[in-house]
């Protein structure tokens, strides 16, 4: 199981052609769970309710306009796994 495979990714959002986008990158790179909330009441009960329906341990609370597009974030999300409890990776 790669780095990816490891961890459940939370998107949230309003605007559902972001969400398609946000999701089908994640697909691509091969991530096997993906938690989608669509319109939620805030920014923090989606993530909230995405913590709880995650199937993994290890998470990656993203907004709808990120794309993890880099062909190492395999790479990388093994690294920031194995080093710390809470992370966060910014990138435009």
């Amino acid at each position: 199981m790669n780095a990816i495979q490891r961890f459940s990714f939370v998107v949230a959002s309003h605007r559902p052609n972001l969400l398609a986008r946000a999701r089908a990158g994640l697909e691509r790179l091969g991530a096997s769970d993906i938690v989608v909330i669509a319109n939620p009441r805030s920014i923090f009960s989606a993530y909230d309710t995405g913590r709880r329906e995650a199937k993994n341990q290890a998470l990656c609370f993203l907004h709808d306009d990120v794309d993890i597009d880099s062909i190492d974030a395999d790479l990388i999300l093994d690294r920031l796994a194995e080093h710390a409890e809470v992370t966060e990776a910014v990138g435009n």
